[in-house]
Order: structure tokens, then sequence, then C-alpha cells
């Protein structure tokens, strides 16, 4: 085992073998590291035994690592080493806590448009077609040649559904203020739907006039008077 303290320029004098596929340079000063040379790369590795075993892990390249950090870290590993904890499960659980925190991250970040296409995915076997179709309305992104129910003044495109607008926010950023009121909410679901004419509930005085007379009902006879006294509900006792 080839050890010397290492050194800027010893590292950049240090090459693999002639033959080999890998050669080690072992510092003096932090005994667990060495720099790893290859055909085209050369880096600074831990090495240590856990439980008897040999475990090896890669610190970082050479032209990315200080010399003195690597070895700082190299004495940071082998504390961990001797608390029995393998520097690489510690990595591999930063990577995986990395990982969430990515995931999370998009998750915030994403549209709340997301969330309601979930939503509507998850619910679709419980609704009818015309509840399907409002809830799609709501978030659609308008645009298209309208077919019917073109109002006068109206353009020739549908406008975006009335959620479009306030979903295209990530969901954690949206609160009370941007929310439409009752009326628009209500008008949003209407506005799809054919404008057939709504009949009048109430008469006019003239067809008043016209109904027939309302018949009269017979006179019912006034009942009996009830009676003064009743018989006891129980046998009078002998």
């Amino acid at each position: 085992m080839q050890r010397e303290r290492l050194t800027p320029d010893r590292i950049r004098r240090f090459n693999c073998p002639e033959g080999a596929k890998q050669g080690f340079l072992w510092d003096t000063d932090a005994p667990r590291l060495a720099v790893r040379a290859t055909s085209g790369a050369k880096s600074y590795i831990f090495e240590s035994k856990l439980h008897r075993q040999t475990i090896r892990q890669t610190i970082g390249d050479v032209r990315a690592w200080n010399l003195d950090d690597a070895r700082a870290e190299a004495r940071r590993l082998q504390t961990l080493v001797d608390q029995g904890i393998d520097p690489r499960q510690e990595r591999a659980d930063k990577l995986v806590a990395l990982e969430v925190q990515r995931e999370e991250a998009k998750r915030i970040e994403a549209p709340a448009l997301v969330a309601w296409a979930d939503y509507i995915e998850a619910r679709r076997s419980k609704w009818g077609a015309r509840t399907l179709a409002d809830h799609q309305s709501m978030v659609s992104e308008g645009g298209k040649p309208k077919t019917r129910g073109r109002k006068k003044g109206e353009g020739d495109t549908t406008q975006p559904g009335i959620l479009r607008a306030l979903l295209s926010r990530p969901l954690e950023r949206i609160d009370a203020d941007p929310l439409p009121t009752e009326v628009e909410f209500v008008t949003s679901l209407d506005s799809g739907r054919s404008s057939a004419k709504v009949p009048v509930l109430e008469l006019t005085e003239q067809q008043l006039k016209q109904l027939p007379a309302p018949v009269k009902a017979p006179e019912q006879k006034p009942l009996p008077p009830l009676p003064s006294s009743y018989p006891p509900l129980e046998p009078v006792a002998r």
C-alpha cells in the first residue's frame, strides 16, 4: 500500500500504474483517505472496516474537492464508522430525503389543475354525465369554436372556465380573495346549458276571469253533542 502525505503536486503527478485498472495513493495525515486513479479520472475515496467488512466510499473528484476538505470529510466518515454507522447508508438516506424534498417542491409548485384532474378522475364513476361535464367545463381552456348557445354580442369562441385562472395557481397559494362569488359560480354552471324559455307561473288578470267558478263544498251537518258523562274505565270494586 503506497502511503505518502498528500499534496496537490503529488496528486497531480500520481497516475494509474501501467497495466492496472486503478491505483491508490494513501494519505499519512488522514489514514482513511486515498486518491484513486483510473485511466481517465482521479478521485478522493474513503476506506475503512465496519463489522469486519471493508467499506469504501467515493468522496469526490480531486478537481472539485479541496485537499483539506477531503481530509475533513474522511475524518467525519470515520467517526460514523466508530459509531457503527455505515457511511454508504447515510449517503443513501440523504439521497432519498433529497428526492422526497424535490417531489414535495414539485407538488407544491404544481398548478391546482393537477389536483382538480385527480379529483375528477376519482369521482368519475360516481357522477352522472351532466355533473362530469360541469366539472370539466369549469376548468376548460376556452378558445374553442361555439357550436350552440351563442348570445348576442358574444364572440365566436368559448371563454375559459370560471375556475381556470384560479386553479392555474399552485394549490398552496390559493386563498379566499380570488375565489368566484356564488352568483358567478352558478352562472358558470348554467352557461353551457341550453337556454330554454322559462314558463310563466303566474296567471294574468284576464286569465283569472276566464277560470270557471269554484264549486262550493256541501254543507256538513253539525256533530251531535258530546255526552256529559262517561262510564268508568274500570269496574267498581264490590
